[in-house]
């Protein structure tokens, strides 16, 4: 998850890639990311997620690029599911996740989709 996730925060931290879909197609392609962006956000709003150990890392790295994160009354709902398994010395590796950035303030609309695969 180490360089696909922090290359997936960069992208969700540019203005430019919610406003005009401008990103570079080639760095999303390398690390096997799949983002789109359906409707517009508003990056001064706050973002919120659920529990667990990857909301607490996409929350944390959506907070050292500047980004809002409350636990209520946030305007943007992260939802994330991944695939995960156990390695030998190390007690859970997240292989790939995905995930839904939704609207809260208006009727749970789906703002953007994504999706990151384990690179081979």
């Amino acid at each position: 998850m180490n360089i696909k996730f922090f290359i997936f925060i960069f992208f969700i931290s540019i203005d430019s890639v919610f406003s005009q879909h401008v990103m570079n197609e080639g760095l999303l392609k390398k690390y096997k990311i799949d983002l789109d962006i359906i409707n517009k956000i508003d990056l001064k709003n706050s973002f919120g997620f659920g529990e667990g150990i990857v909301a607490e890392k996409f929350s944390s790295e959506f907070q050292k690029k500047d980004l809002e994160v409350k636990s209520s009354n946030y305007r943007y709902f992260v939802s994330l599911s991944y695939g995960w398994s156990f390695k030998r010395e190390v007690d859970l590796v997240v292989e790939n996740y995905k995930g839904v950035i939704i609207d809260k303030e208006n009727d749970d609309l789906i703002l953007a989709t994504f999706q990151c695969n384990k690179a081979k």
